[in-house]
């Protein structure tokens, strides 16, 4: 069982590697290959997909993870199954609205050519991208993460050669790297798929209360996701708002070189809950909280020397990696290392309070962390410009972080008295 473990948790951990790495490459093509609207236009084209992905996970993909393990093998392959063919039923609509929409707003001048095409092309290329989440959330329902791995490398790898084709033939190159990107998502979704149904087979039975028991455990996961994407990829939109599209590309051209603290960030947080969960049973919060204290430590020591390293280095790379200005960049690089130090700590911070089940506490507070965020980062952006929204970030980490430690403090605190009921939060 402690063999299966480790080798669950390495693959994951160089699955996210990979895919990690194959995002960090295409951005850097576009950042290299094309002007700052059009890369602009392709961070806000990703960062939306991120959104609706994260919706995908979770109102289908995090229930069924946890509804379809405590099912026989039938109503297993029937509940996952029907969640394919129903959520579909919604998404197509979405997609095709949205597409009408899209064309009408180019129509009356809301958007120009190029803005109307990526998001045409954005909103159908979304179907194939949802579709290959789901189809790997199937490998990982089932623990197979050798599989997962071999179609997330073949995804990598398709995706990373058209991103290289496109950007050498295409100008603007958004609108054609998100046609291949649907396409290519699409292609790989079918192929696992495939793969998926001759090693455990495929239900054709419904399970009509599918979406019923999905969305009932759901919804609260979809508020937070939401709220969690206002606040780590909404300053985008507002900075577009207030500036102009072009004002995105340097923001998110340093956040690109700070791409490894958040692979690092996010695959083990994915990970850590699990673990957490096993050492609140065992040996109690203290322990537990103690353990994840530690493991925070080492995380922002890591994000620490990676950003020393990265701040020595600044000048080669944003001249001749990025094909920037280094003035340009190094405000952004201090304030996106400030970020990500204070994503660092509160990701693993935060596991203490998920361990326990104190998920509305942590939806509520993630409500008042965005608005501190995007209101801040409002007022930034219009006097200071688009680093401001940087700042608006810093303030949201902190009242997020420091709203997290008073939360725990006081579970630890209401553990320590055996005698009394706990505090509800």
């Amino acid at each position: 069982m402690k063999g299966g473990l480790l080798r669950f948790f390495s693959l994951g951990v160089i699955d996210q590697a990979l895919l990690s790495a194959t995002n960090f490459g295409v951005g850097l093509l576009l950042l290299r290959r094309t002007d700052d609207v059009d890369y602009s236009l392709f961070v806000l084209a990703t960062s939306t997909f991120l959104l609706m992905v994260g919706v995908q996970n979770s109102v289908v993909c995090g229930p069924a993870a946890v509804l379809a393990t405590k099912k026989d093998d039938d109503s297993r392959l029937a509940m996952i199954g029907t969640l394919m063919r129903r959520q579909f039923i919604y998404w197509i609509p979405i997609s095709l609205l949205s597409c009408f929409g899209f064309w009408l707003a180019g129509r009356v001048g809301w958007l120009d050519g190029v803005q109307t095409q990526v998001a045409l092309l954005g909103a159908l290329a979304l179907l194939g991208v949802l579709l290959r989440e789901f189809a790997r959330e199937l490998w990982v329902l089932y623990s197979h993460p050798r599989q997962l791995l071999i179609f997330d490398a073949l995804y990598c790898g398709l995706y990373l050669l058209m991103a290289f084709a496109v950007t050498g033939i295409a100008s603007p190159a958004t609108p054609a790297v998100l046609l291949g990107t649907g396409l290519v998502s699409v292609l790989t979704a079918l192929s696992s798929w495939l793969a998926f149904k001759r090693l455990e087979g495929w239900a054709q039975q419904p399970y009509p209360q599918a979406m019923t028991e999905a969305w009932r455990l759901g919804r609260w996961g979809l508020a937070g996701c939401v709220i969690t994407w206002l606040h780590t990829q909404g300053f985008y939109y507002v900075v577009t708002g207030v500036l102009g599209v072009q004002a995105v590309a340097t923001l998110a051209a340093a956040r690109l070189l700070l791409m490894p603290v958040n692979l690092m960030v996010t695959g083990i947080g994915q990970l850590l809950l699990p673990m957490a969960t096993g050492w609140l049973h065992a040996q109690g919060i203290r322990a537990m909280s103690r353990k994840i204290l530690m493991l925070a430590a080492i995380s922002l020591g890591c994000a620490a020397a990676y950003f020393v390293v990265l701040w020595w280095l600044r000048e080669w790379i944003v001249v001749e990696v990025l094909k920037r200005e280094v003035t340009d960049m190094d405000e952004s690089l201090l304030l996106w290392g400030s970020v990500f130090g204070l994503r660092s700590l509160r990701a693993m911070v935060m596991v203490i309070l998920q361990a326990i089940e104190r998920f509305d506490s942590l939806t509520y507070l993630a409500i008042l962390s965005t608005a501190a965020s995007l209101s801040v980062g409002y007022v930034g952006i219009v006097h200071y410009g688009a680093t401001g929204a940087l700042v608006g970030l810093i303030v949201g980490e902190l009242v997020d972080l420091l709203g997290i430690g008073w939360l725990a403090i006081r579970h630890l605190r209401a553990a320590d008295q055996p005698t009394t009921s706990a505090t509800r939060l």
